[in-house]
């Protein structure tokens, strides 16, 4: 960093005040929330379920767009699924 903003130590002195402030913040707790998951529900189980559910959500913006609009969105949703099924399943 000395060699990128040698021509400015105010820079190189305020990134060490920003680095010990986040230093010192510690741990931040998960965003995700807790909850206990019924007897038999494996991830297997609950991502049937939410496929099924985005199945039919699917169709309904199948009916509402274009086919332009849902062929260019289609993937962006899947893969958001896929997303959202891995950190539920952990």
């Amino acid at each position: 960093m000395l060699r990128v903003f040698k021509d400015s130590p105010a820079v190189l002195s305020r990134t060490l005040d920003i680095a010990s402030a986040a230093t010192a913040i510690g741990e931040v707790p998960s965003p995700f929330p807790h909850f206990d998951v019924p007897d038999g529900f494996t991830p297997t189980v609950i991502s049937s379920n939410h496929r099924q559910g985005f199945a039919r959500r699917m169709e309904n913006l199948r009916a509402a767009a274009t086919e332009r609009t849902f062929e260019a969105l289609a993937p962006e949703y899947e893969e958001r699924l896929a997303r959202e099924i891995a950190i539920i399943s952990r």
